[in-house]
């Protein structure tokens, strides 16, 4: 066996040569793109991270699964490994790859909208863009002036913690949150208040979307032990009607721009229907563990998909992925910009990058984390901030448009 030329031992996203001083975050290096990275996390899971080719891997203790999943170019995903080793001694074979020009990395956000007092889950952009509405564990939904960055309204009334939140129109937000609260709530975001409610019948919500129109608005689900119970449940906007259910759902909401398709997920297969029908055209299979995030491109022909610490753009038409792009932690949340050339993608952790949205290809990362949205002019991309409840704004005209 080659003697290999670096031996890491790794903790956290950031690696050190030195295994006695694995504690001193001096020792610490970045984990470079040719390397595989074992994780290990307080649960006692191992995430792996393979990028370019992999060599050989090695434990305190001999883990044959871990020796064929290092032979593998292709590989991400977890590995129970509770009670096996504290520590990963990696083993790198460094092999001659091409060189990777550094990202530019933004790190002074043109604004930042403080006030919530609890996570902020999700936000969202007004059509017309001149307002941000946020949902936060602090059991409100505020809505922001995107200009002035100052708190426009603030909504109260759901029982639980807001987690979901999408605009109906530039003048009404609808809005849901965790068990306990079996509704999804309209607010007139000008007067403050609730102009509609719409039933879900249930003890929360897992994911809400509402189509482009505003005609409908879809909500997935939990049952009364406030685990997934499969369905996403559809509601005719104006009448507040409940008009289907898709069964065998329990993920993420994404409707295509022209309100004829919605990607829904089950698990780490990321399904496609049929609006008209209500039917089930294509599953999308590639994603290792659950699906946490979906959009679509504006001409809707690709949809971008997050989970399991990797980003997979989709060909609709087809069902092929068109590339995947590993990250550094769980995926959260994915956007398109308006014109359909980038992806912004949000994990647990920061930073949040920007990919080419035709090769995959990183061309900015943000000081951010968490939820992404652009603003519909493309000009503002929304972020979460680390070790904060705030939501950070920044100007997207520096990426590679």
């Amino acid at each position: 066996m080659t003697a290999p030329d670096a031996v890491l031992v790794c903790r956290g996203d950031r690696c050190s040569t030195d295994i006695g001083n694995i504690g001193d975050a001096s020792s610490l290096i970045p984990v470079e793109a040719e390397l595989l990275a074992i994780v290990f996390e307080d649960s006692g899971w191992a995430r792996l991270r393979a990028c370019g080719a992999l060599a050989r891997v090695g434990t305190k203790k001999s883990l044959p699964a871990l020796e064929a999943i290092a032979n593998s170019t292709d590989y991400t995903g977890a590995l129970d490994i509770s009670g096996v080793a504290m520590r990963a001694v990696v083993a790198i074979e460094r092999r001659e790859l091409p060189a990777v020009p550094p990202v530019p990395t933004q790190t002074r956000p043109r604004a930042t909208l403080s006030g919530h007092e609890g996570h902020v889950w999700e936000f969202a952009f007004s059509p017309d863009g001149t307002l941000l509405a946020s949902a936060s564990n602090d059991r409100t939904v505020r809505v922001w002036d995107v200009k002035s960055g100052k708190l426009a309204a603030a909504f109260r009334g759901h029982s639980r913690q807001m987690k979901n939140v999408a605009f109906v129109n530039n003048g009404t937000v609808a809005a849901g949150g965790w068990g306990g609260d079996d509704a999804v709530r309209l607010w007139d975001t000008k007067t403050g208040e609730v102009v509609s409610v719409l039933t879900v019948g249930c003890r929360g919500l897992g994911s809400l979307a509402v189509s482009r129109d505003g005609t409908l608005v879809a909500a997935s689900w939990l049952n009364e032990k406030g685990s997934a119970a499969g369905v996403v449940r559809l509601f005719d906007r104006s009448s507040a009607k409940h008009v289907a259910d898709l069964a065998g759902t329990t993920g993420v909401l994404a409707f295509r721009p022209d309100g004829k398709m919605v990607a829904t997920s089950d698990g780490a297969d990321v399904q496609l229907w049929d609006v008209a029908g209500w039917t089930r055209t294509a599953a999308l299979k590639g994603h290792t563990e659950a699906v946490f995030a979906a959009s679509f491109s504006p001409d809707g022909h690709t949809l971008a998909t997050g989970g399991d610490w990797t980003t997979r753009v989709w060909d609709t038409a087809t069902g092929k992925a068109k590339f995947a792009v590993r990250g550094t932690s769980r995926v959260r949340s994915v956007a398109f910009s308006p014109d359909g050339r980038l992806v912004a993608v949000g994990e647990s952790e920061d930073p949040v990058r920007v990919l080419d949205g035709a090769s995959g290809r990183v061309t900015m990362e943000y000081a951010g984390r968490g939820w992404v949205a652009f603003s519909p002019d493309g000009k503002v991309l929304a972020t979460g901030a680390k070790g904060s409840d705030d939501i950070l704004l920044w100007d997207a005209a520096a990426d590679e448009r």
